[in-house]
């Protein structure tokens, strides 16, 4: 119920439930918990057939609307259709094309790494590298999205705000997701909005990119020539009325909490527990080290490097990428 997500004790309370009774376990009102791994695909299909309004919390509060996004959406026919606009700008070839933009951030990063830690006149500091991979990825979803780091590496803290809520977020939309309506009473409340920013905060700062690409006043960084995401999704908004700019506000908040968190998580999981075996990270930095490969490694090559891809993909199996799974 409520009262055990809110003490984090909902997951221990589900698998006693399944061993006491079976794999399916009645726990309210038209809501059953199911133990059955075989039923995966037919829940999670890509049709959103039995996508609930448990999705709807993931939502923002933009100018007094809720704005949905391609996560958040439970139509059915307007999901499919969303997805088909913009999923083109996701696949592996358009990804790679933005491979020099990210390879800027990557410097970026072993440069702040090395200032602020390493080349210490007292000697290598210790630094927590689960934030500081936070910023990165955060900052080259950024690059990705509108030609701009959000600024995270620079300032080396968490200056927006949008990432110290974010655990208080996770924790408030598995709690509205047991009563979905409470949501509209607390986050998206037009007259005064209650609990943690949730996703409105993203929201505003995606809103604030998309009026400055309208007004021209992001042309210091950005360059035409080399289009990002946003340039995009505005020219989709250009060939397709029915898209407005809630629309491609959706996207670029799409793009910054999707990109950014569930590479996040990867890339700390996959570090942390590296860092914590010496055997794999040994055997990890001689792969990498050996391969003598100009950095930043492009990922062409690295699929000359296997154990690296084992990690990765390990810590994408062990740590699943979206909260609460």
């Amino acid at each position: 119920g409520v009262l055990d997500i809110e003490a984090d004790i909902a997951p221990f309370i589900a698998v006693e439930l399944h061993k006491k009774y079976s794999p399916v376990v009645r726990i309210g009102p038209n809501a059953v918990d199911l133990d059955l791994p075989e039923m995966i695909n037919t829940i999670y299909d890509t049709r959103g057939e039995y996508a609930t309004e448990f999705y709807h919390a993931s939502s923002a509060l933009i100018n007094g609307k809720v704005v949905y996004n391609t996560f958040s959406e439970t139509d059915p026919v307007r999901h499919k259709k969303d997805r088909k606009y913009v999923a083109k700008f996701y696949s592996p070839a358009a990804t790679t094309a933005m491979e020099p933009l990210m390879d800027n951030v990557i410097n970026q990063l072993c440069q702040e790494l090395e200032k602020r830690f390493l080349d210490c006149p007292t000697g290598p500091e210790v630094f927590d590298l689960g934030d500081w991979l936070k910023y990165y990825t955060y900052d080259v979803v950024g690059t990705v999205t509108f030609s701009r780091p959000i600024g995270y590496l620079e300032h080396g803290y968490d200056f927006t705000g949008v990432l110290a809520n974010g655990l208080e977020r996770d924790d408030y939309l598995a709690f509205v997701g047991t009563m979905p309506f409470l949501d509209y009473f607390l986050a998206k409340n037009p007259l005064i909005q209650l609990g943690p920013p949730g996703f409105n905060a993203i929201g505003q700062i995606a809103a604030k990119r998309v009026e400055d690409r309208y007004l021209g006043r992001d042309g210091e960084y950005h360059n035409p020539d080399n289009p990002d995401h946003l340039d995009k999704f505005i020219e989709v908004k250009k060939e397709n009325p029915e898209v407005d700019d809630n629309k491609v506000i959706s996207w670029v908040m799409n793009s910054l909490l999707a990109g950014s968190e569930t590479t996040t998580v990867t890339l700390q999981c996959a570090f942390y527990y590296s860092l914590r075996n010496p055997r794999i990270w040994d055997t990890l930095t001689n792969e990498v080290l050996s391969a003598g490969l100009p950095m930043p490694v492009s990922y062409k090559d690295t699929l000359r490097l296997p154990y690296v891809h084992a990690v990765v993909r390990e810590a994408l199996r062990f740590l699943p990428t979206l909260p609460m799974a």
